[in-house]
């Protein structure tokens, strides 16, 4: 299992710290109880952050709970420009004898942002044709016996 990022970054100093403490159990023993409650810190920073993301989904002002429908509309208008509208913008100028740019987009990342997007969506679209309940995603299902009543 891998330390998380706060505990990672003060080993070091921990190892510091701990390496005065002269009995090695006693050392080993501060120092997983010095890990633990970094782990601890961490855990509950991460689900406050969870606890915040789930607000801000559910808040009806659209500053606080825009932000993830914005994403999308800028990806699509975007997508919409670069491969739709800019090809016959183009053309419309050409016939027109127009001889000035006309302003492209860089969709390099544009790409990356959308399929990502996309791909949440799609699981999520697969999760709810499934019926999958996403409140209990990552809790273990309580173990049945089989039933034999063939």
């Amino acid at each position: 299992m891998a330390l998380p990022a706060l505990v990672t970054a003060f080993l070091p100093f921990l190892d510091k710290i701990l390496g005065m403490i002269p009995d090695p159990q006693a050392r080993a023993e501060a120092k997983q109880k010095l890990t633990l409650e970094l782990v601890r810190i961490e855990a509950e920073e991460r689900m406050s952050q969870v606890e915040l993301n789930k607000i801000e989904a559910t808040h009806a002002n659209i500053f606080v709970a825009g932000w993830r429908p914005f994403i999308g509309w800028v990806g699509g208008v975007s997508l919409g420009w670069t491969f739709l509208l800019h090809p016959i913008v183009t053309w419309v100028a050409a016939i027109s004898g127009y001889d000035g740019l006309i302003p492209t987009l860089d969709t390099s990342e544009l790409m990356t942002l959308v399929l990502a997007m996309l791909g949440i969506g799609g699981m999520r679209s697969f999760d709810k044709f499934q019926g999958t309940d996403t409140k209990t995603i990552g809790v273990p299902k309580p173990k049945t016996k089989p039933t034999y009543n063939e």
